[in-house]
């Protein structure tokens, strides 16, 4: 049997015809996009609970948002999960649709964000509480992620609070985030 689901989002309607667990993914997909176009942090913590990911994928993201300042190599999280390195890395990709290794990165420059917006630390301090071994690199992925450095997001955060997340928060055309 096929369900018709009438689905608004922002600004415009879409109708689409799914028949029953495809519909139900399409909902959760859309809800999931939506949630992190106005909360990107806390869409991240809320990924790792989706349906559909399996035991492994949830686990190992646990492991990652547990050790972000850590050198988190591929060998650790399959090892976490008890998984071969390959195996692992396939699994993950087919699951979240990134490589482990962009998962990682996206993970430490979403934390680097919340850091910067509470003030409270240099972006020395930042980058190697994050996970990045020195703050060059962090900077260019940072930059590559967000469209900004992060002393550009830091001074938008402390000259206009409520305005710079939404603007820093999107990356450019074939960015990282």
């Amino acid at each position: 049997a096929t369900l018709i689901a009438d689905l608004v989002t922002a600004d415009r309607r879409v109708i689409c015809f799914a028949p029953g667990r495809q519909l139900v993914e399409l909902v959760l997909r859309g809800a999931r996009d939506e949630l992190t176009r106005r909360a990107p942090a806390l869409a991240e913590r809320i990924e790792p609970y989706r349906a559909g990911y399996p035991p492994e994928v949830r686990r190992a993201i646990e492991y990652i948002h547990a050790n972000l300042g850590r050198d988190l190599t591929l060998m650790d999280m399959a090892g976490a999960v008890s998984l071969s390195p390959f195996h692992f890395s396939r699994v993950f990709k087919q699951s979240t649709g990134i490589s482990p290794y962009q998962f990682v990165l996206r993970q430490r420059i979403q934390r680097a964000k919340e850091l910067l917006m509470s003030g409270a630390e240099t972006i020395a301090d930042v980058a190697l509480r994050v996970g990045f071994c020195d703050q060059s690199h962090f900077t260019a992925q940072f930059k590559r992620a967000c469209g900004v450095t992060p002393r550009q997001f830091a001074d938008r955060m402390i000259s206009s609070p409520s305005a710079a997340p939404s603007s820093a928060s999107s990356p450019p055309a074939g960015g990282l985030v």
